[in-house]
């Protein structure tokens, strides 16, 4: 792709949607896209609690 289009279509392809949302062909190890993007930000939440619960060692 990079040896046959120009910058400016190449560019212009990488940005172009085609505004199927409900398209869920697109998988990450089994989950559709949304669910995937689910389970990464509740890990990043659980995580977030975890390291604020955690008490300042004490010297």
């Amino acid at each position: 792709m990079l040896d046959s289009l120009a910058a400016t279509e190449l560019l212009a392809q990488l940005l172009n949607a085609t505004g199927d949302c409900s398209d869920t062909s697109f998988r990450i190890l089994g989950l559709t896209m949304a669910q995937a993007s689910l389970l990464v930000f509740l890990c990043f939440s659980l995580s977030l609690v975890a390291l604020l619960r955690r008490q300042p060692a004490r010297t």
